[in-house]
Protein backbone atom coordinates (compact mmCIF):
# COMPACT_ATOMS: atom_id res chain seq x y z
CA UNK A 1 0.00 0.00 0.00
CA UNK A 2 1.15 3.33 -1.04
CA UNK A 3 0.29 6.71 0.90
CA UNK A 4 -1.99 8.95 -0.82
CA UNK A 5 -3.82 11.82 -0.87
CA UNK A 6 -6.83 10.67 1.42
CA UNK A 7 -5.04 12.27 4.57
CA UNK A 8 -2.15 14.39 2.86
CA UNK A 9 -2.85 17.16 0.28
CA UNK A 10 0.40 16.85 -1.41
CA UNK A 11 1.62 12.58 -0.90
CA UNK A 12 5.26 13.89 -2.25
CA UNK A 13 5.32 16.29 0.84
CA UNK A 14 5.29 13.08 3.52
CA UNK A 15 8.35 14.15 5.39
CA UNK A 16 11.73 13.07 5.82
CA UNK A 17 13.34 11.81 9.24
CA UNK A 18 15.30 14.85 9.63
CA UNK A 19 11.63 17.31 8.60
CA UNK A 20 10.32 18.84 10.76
CA UNK A 21 11.41 20.77 14.26
CA UNK A 22 10.20 19.49 17.78
CA UNK A 23 7.10 21.15 19.05
CA UNK A 24 9.22 21.90 22.23
CA UNK A 25 11.36 20.35 25.27
CA UNK A 26 9.15 18.53 27.16
CA UNK A 27 9.46 14.89 27.79
CA UNK A 28 7.47 11.91 28.68
CA UNK A 29 7.54 8.29 30.04
CA UNK A 30 5.26 5.59 29.55
CA UNK A 31 5.36 2.64 31.62
CA UNK A 32 3.31 0.19 29.26
CA UNK A 33 3.57 -3.29 27.61
CA UNK A 34 6.35 -3.39 25.80
CA UNK A 35 8.02 -0.41 27.28
CA UNK A 36 9.09 2.36 28.97
CA UNK A 37 8.32 4.32 26.31
CA UNK A 38 10.54 7.87 26.02
CA UNK A 39 8.68 10.91 24.03
CA UNK A 40 10.32 14.06 22.78
CA UNK A 41 9.60 17.15 21.49
CA UNK A 42 6.45 17.61 23.21
CA UNK A 43 5.12 21.43 23.39
CA UNK A 44 4.04 22.17 27.09
CA UNK A 45 0.37 21.62 26.67
CA UNK A 46 0.76 18.61 24.47
CA UNK A 47 2.89 17.11 27.48
CA UNK A 48 0.34 18.23 30.36
CA UNK A 49 -2.76 16.84 27.78
CA UNK A 50 -0.47 13.15 27.71
CA UNK A 51 -0.10 13.60 31.58
CA UNK A 52 -3.65 13.58 32.20
CA UNK A 53 -4.80 11.10 29.61
CA UNK A 54 -2.26 8.45 30.33
CA UNK A 55 -2.53 9.11 34.19
CA UNK A 56 -1.38 6.01 36.21
CA UNK A 57 1.08 4.75 33.79
CA UNK A 58 3.75 8.25 33.32
CA UNK A 59 6.24 7.29 34.86
CA UNK A 60 9.76 9.35 35.97
CA UNK A 61 12.77 8.57 34.03
CA UNK A 62 13.90 5.00 34.85
CA UNK A 63 16.83 3.57 36.21
CA UNK A 64 16.57 1.70 32.44
CA UNK A 65 16.16 4.81 30.28
CA UNK A 66 18.75 3.55 28.03
CA UNK A 67 16.49 0.60 27.00
CA UNK A 68 12.97 2.61 26.41
CA UNK A 69 11.66 2.78 23.06
CA UNK A 70 12.58 6.67 21.69
CA UNK A 71 9.49 8.10 20.21
CA UNK A 72 10.07 12.08 18.82
CA UNK A 73 7.37 14.46 17.95
CA UNK A 74 7.69 16.86 14.99
CA UNK A 75 5.62 20.08 14.36
CA UNK A 76 4.42 20.32 10.52
CA UNK A 77 2.25 22.73 9.04
CA UNK A 78 -1.51 21.59 9.59
CA UNK A 79 -1.79 22.90 5.91
CA UNK A 80 -0.72 19.66 4.87
CA UNK A 81 -3.02 17.20 6.29
CA UNK A 82 -6.83 17.43 5.01
CA UNK A 83 -9.51 18.43 7.70
CA UNK A 84 -10.47 15.30 10.00
CA UNK A 85 -13.75 13.40 9.20
CA UNK A 86 -16.63 14.46 11.52
CA UNK A 87 -17.41 11.97 14.27
CA UNK A 88 -17.78 9.19 14.63
CA UNK A 89 -14.59 8.53 13.22
CA UNK A 90 -13.65 5.22 11.81
CA UNK A 91 -10.04 4.20 12.81
CA UNK A 92 -7.97 4.05 9.98
CA UNK A 93 -4.73 4.74 8.59
CA UNK A 94 -2.77 4.40 5.45
CA UNK A 95 0.72 1.79 5.71
CA UNK A 96 3.57 2.14 3.30
CA UNK A 97 5.88 -0.92 4.13
CA UNK A 98 9.55 -0.92 3.67
CA UNK A 99 13.02 -2.79 4.37
CA UNK A 100 13.97 -0.88 7.33
CA UNK A 101 10.94 1.08 7.91
CA UNK A 102 7.17 1.59 7.84
CA UNK A 103 5.72 5.06 7.20
CA UNK A 104 2.29 5.98 8.20
CA UNK A 105 -0.31 8.69 7.21
CA UNK A 106 -3.57 9.55 8.98
CA UNK A 107 -5.75 11.83 9.96
CA UNK A 108 -3.22 15.23 11.65
CA UNK A 109 -0.63 12.27 11.20
CA UNK A 110 2.39 11.37 9.55
CA UNK A 111 4.47 9.16 11.18
CA UNK A 112 7.46 6.73 10.89
CA UNK A 113 8.72 3.62 12.76
CA UNK A 114 11.99 2.18 12.64
CA UNK A 115 12.68 -1.49 12.51
CA UNK A 116 16.30 -1.75 11.41
CA UNK A 117 17.80 -2.20 14.47
CA UNK A 118 15.52 -1.34 17.50
CA UNK A 119 12.02 0.27 17.37
CA UNK A 120 12.07 3.41 17.52
CA UNK A 121 9.20 5.85 16.10
CA UNK A 122 8.77 9.71 14.96
CA UNK A 123 5.30 11.25 14.47
CA UNK A 124 4.85 14.41 12.87
CA UNK A 125 1.76 16.20 13.37
CA UNK A 126 0.07 20.37 12.96
CA UNK A 127 -1.57 19.91 16.47
CA UNK A 128 -1.28 19.91 19.64
CA UNK A 129 -5.20 20.54 20.72
CA UNK A 130 -7.33 17.69 22.40
CA UNK A 131 -7.45 16.03 19.11
CA UNK A 132 -3.63 15.70 19.02
CA UNK A 133 -3.96 13.52 22.41
CA UNK A 134 -6.90 11.20 21.70
CA UNK A 135 -6.34 10.67 17.72
CA UNK A 136 -3.25 11.84 16.73
CA UNK A 137 -0.65 10.30 19.73
CA UNK A 138 -2.81 7.12 20.24
CA UNK A 139 -3.61 6.00 17.12
CA UNK A 140 0.09 6.12 16.20
CA UNK A 141 1.00 4.63 19.60
CA UNK A 142 -0.88 1.81 19.03
CA UNK A 143 0.49 1.13 15.93
CA UNK A 144 4.40 1.40 17.78
CA UNK A 145 3.45 -1.14 20.67
CA UNK A 146 2.42 -3.44 18.07
CA UNK A 147 6.05 -3.34 16.09
CA UNK A 148 7.88 -3.22 19.35
CA UNK A 149 6.24 -6.30 20.33
CA UNK A 150 6.79 -8.24 17.47
CA UNK A 151 10.34 -7.52 17.96
CA UNK A 152 10.05 -8.96 21.36
CA UNK A 153 8.37 -12.31 20.19
CA UNK A 154 4.91 -11.22 21.10
CA UNK A 155 2.35 -9.87 19.29
CA UNK A 156 -1.15 -7.64 19.82
CA UNK A 157 -4.07 -9.37 18.88
CA UNK A 158 -7.48 -8.47 17.54
CA UNK A 159 -9.08 -10.64 20.14
CA UNK A 160 -11.45 -10.81 23.24
CA UNK A 161 -9.39 -11.48 26.60
CA UNK A 162 -10.94 -13.47 29.26
CA UNK A 163 -9.38 -14.43 32.88
CA UNK A 164 -10.95 -17.78 34.45
CA UNK A 165 -8.66 -19.36 37.71
CA UNK A 166 -6.44 -17.12 37.14
CA UNK A 167 -5.60 -18.41 33.29
CA UNK A 168 -5.98 -16.19 30.37
CA UNK A 169 -7.74 -17.80 26.96
CA UNK A 170 -7.98 -15.40 24.43
CA UNK A 171 -10.73 -15.60 21.61
CA UNK A 172 -9.31 -13.89 18.32
CA UNK A 173 -11.37 -12.60 15.77
CA UNK A 174 -12.15 -9.40 13.72
CA UNK A 175 -15.09 -7.01 13.64
CA UNK A 176 -18.64 -9.12 13.77
CA UNK A 177 -16.66 -12.18 14.86
CA UNK A 178 -18.44 -11.96 18.46
CA UNK A 179 -15.62 -11.07 20.46
CA UNK A 180 -18.13 -8.73 22.49
CA UNK A 181 -20.53 -10.16 22.77
CA UNK A 182 -18.39 -13.68 24.28
CA UNK A 183 -16.87 -11.30 26.52
CA UNK A 184 -19.97 -9.56 27.87
CA UNK A 185 -21.65 -13.43 28.26
CA UNK A 186 -18.08 -14.07 30.56
CA UNK A 187 -18.80 -11.29 32.53
CA UNK A 188 -21.81 -12.26 33.23
CA UNK A 189 -20.78 -15.53 34.10
CA UNK A 190 -18.58 -14.22 36.62
CA UNK A 191 -15.40 -14.50 34.90
CA UNK A 192 -12.92 -11.12 34.07
CA UNK A 193 -12.17 -9.25 31.18
CA UNK A 194 -8.90 -8.17 29.92
CA UNK A 195 -10.23 -6.50 26.56
CA UNK A 196 -13.38 -7.24 24.21
CA UNK A 197 -10.90 -6.18 21.25
CA UNK A 198 -7.05 -6.13 21.88
CA UNK A 199 -5.04 -7.88 23.90
CA UNK A 200 -1.23 -8.54 24.11
CA UNK A 201 0.45 -11.50 24.12
CA UNK A 202 4.59 -11.04 26.06
CA UNK A 203 6.32 -14.09 26.65
CA UNK A 204 8.25 -14.48 30.40
CA UNK A 205 10.59 -17.17 31.70
CA UNK A 206 10.05 -18.96 28.65
CA UNK A 207 5.89 -18.85 28.80
CA UNK A 208 3.45 -17.34 26.93
CA UNK A 209 1.35 -14.32 28.70
CA UNK A 210 -1.34 -12.20 27.84
CA UNK A 211 -1.24 -8.52 29.35
CA UNK A 212 -4.08 -5.59 29.38
CA UNK A 213 -4.34 -3.01 27.05
CA UNK A 214 -6.66 -0.06 27.06
CA UNK A 215 -7.17 -0.39 23.32
CA UNK A 216 -10.46 -2.07 23.88
CA UNK A 217 -14.31 -2.05 22.33
CA UNK A 218 -17.63 -1.96 23.41
CA UNK A 219 -16.66 -2.66 26.97
CA UNK A 220 -14.55 0.84 27.63
CA UNK A 221 -10.88 1.40 29.14
CA UNK A 222 -9.31 2.77 31.59
CA UNK A 223 -5.40 3.77 31.28
CA UNK A 224 -3.22 1.70 33.91
CA UNK A 225 -0.38 -0.81 33.59
CA UNK A 226 -1.74 -4.00 33.37
CA UNK A 227 -1.57 -7.18 34.75
CA UNK A 228 -0.73 -10.57 32.90
CA UNK A 229 -1.96 -14.15 32.90
CA UNK A 230 -0.18 -17.19 31.92
CA UNK A 231 -2.07 -18.48 28.34
CA UNK A 232 -3.97 -21.72 28.72
CA UNK A 233 -6.08 -21.40 25.26
CA UNK A 234 -6.58 -20.22 22.04
CA UNK A 235 -10.28 -20.80 20.50
CA UNK A 236 -11.65 -19.25 17.40
CA UNK A 237 -14.94 -18.11 17.66
CA UNK A 238 -17.83 -19.24 15.66
CA UNK A 239 -21.85 -18.43 16.25
CA UNK A 240 -23.87 -21.73 17.13
CA UNK A 241 -27.29 -22.72 17.82
CA UNK A 242 -25.88 -24.78 20.88
CA UNK A 243 -22.06 -24.25 22.48
CA UNK A 244 -19.44 -26.74 21.92
CA UNK A 245 -15.70 -27.06 21.77
CA UNK A 246 -13.59 -28.92 18.93
CA UNK A 247 -10.13 -29.21 18.26
CA UNK A 248 -8.66 -26.32 15.43
CA UNK A 249 -5.21 -27.15 13.89
CA UNK A 250 -2.51 -25.04 14.66
CA UNK A 251 -1.98 -24.41 11.44
CA UNK A 252 -5.63 -22.57 10.76
CA UNK A 253 -4.78 -21.31 14.37
CA UNK A 254 -2.12 -19.33 12.38
CA UNK A 255 -3.76 -18.64 9.67
CA UNK A 256 -6.67 -17.08 11.85
CA UNK A 257 -4.40 -14.90 14.18
CA UNK A 258 -2.31 -13.48 10.90
CA UNK A 259 -5.58 -12.14 10.09
CA UNK A 260 -5.94 -10.39 13.76
CA UNK A 261 -2.65 -9.48 13.86
CA UNK A 262 -3.29 -5.60 12.64
CA UNK A 263 -1.43 -3.41 10.37
CA UNK A 264 1.59 -6.32 10.68
CA UNK A 265 -0.57 -8.59 7.88
CA UNK A 266 0.24 -6.08 5.71
CA UNK A 267 3.24 -5.72 5.90
CA UNK A 268 5.60 -7.96 4.01
CA UNK A 269 8.87 -7.34 5.48
CA UNK A 270 7.48 -8.34 9.00
CA UNK A 271 5.43 -10.70 7.65
CA UNK A 272 8.14 -13.86 8.23
CA UNK A 273 8.89 -12.42 11.96
CA UNK A 274 5.24 -12.47 12.64
CA UNK A 275 4.85 -16.02 11.33
CA UNK A 276 7.50 -16.99 13.36
CA UNK A 277 5.91 -15.68 16.37
CA UNK A 278 2.80 -17.27 16.04
CA UNK A 279 4.05 -20.60 15.20
CA UNK A 280 6.24 -20.50 18.33
CA UNK A 281 2.53 -19.46 20.31
CA UNK A 282 0.58 -22.31 18.66
CA UNK A 283 3.59 -24.79 19.60
CA UNK A 284 3.05 -23.85 23.23
CA UNK A 285 -0.56 -23.48 23.53
CA UNK A 286 -3.72 -25.54 22.81
CA UNK A 287 -5.99 -24.27 19.78
CA UNK A 288 -9.60 -25.21 19.68
CA UNK A 289 -12.82 -23.56 17.90
CA UNK A 290 -15.26 -22.45 20.48
CA UNK A 291 -19.15 -22.80 18.89
CA UNK A 292 -20.94 -20.48 21.25
CA UNK A 293 -24.86 -20.32 21.14
CA UNK A 294 -26.72 -17.07 23.05
CA UNK A 295 -28.61 -19.51 25.06
CA UNK A 296 -27.25 -21.02 28.03
CA UNK A 297 -23.42 -20.72 30.10
CA UNK A 298 -20.70 -21.01 28.04
CA UNK A 299 -17.75 -21.68 30.32
CA UNK A 300 -19.19 -24.86 31.73
CA UNK A 301 -18.60 -26.25 28.10
CA UNK A 302 -14.94 -24.76 27.71
CA UNK A 303 -13.93 -26.26 31.09
CA UNK A 304 -14.89 -29.81 30.33
CA UNK A 305 -12.51 -29.87 27.42
CA UNK A 306 -10.20 -27.38 28.67
CA UNK A 307 -9.78 -27.51 32.67
CA UNK A 308 -7.85 -24.76 33.98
Amino acid sequence: MAITDRYLHDPAAFPSPSDGEPWGEAELWIDFVGGPYHVTGLSETQNRRLREHFADVCIAQPAAAASAIRMGVRRLSAGLFRPPAPPPRELSFELHAQADHMSVAGESLCARIDCAAATAGTLWTGTEDDFFTRNVFENFFRILVTYRLLEQGGLLLHSAGVVNREQAFLFPGRSGDGKSTLSKASLAEGRTILSDDMNAVIWRNGEPRVEKVPFTGDLGRTWSRGSDYPLRAILALEKAGTTSVRELAPARAMSLMAACAPFLNSDPFRMPKLLENLQQLTVRTPTHILAFSNKGEIWPVIEEVIPS
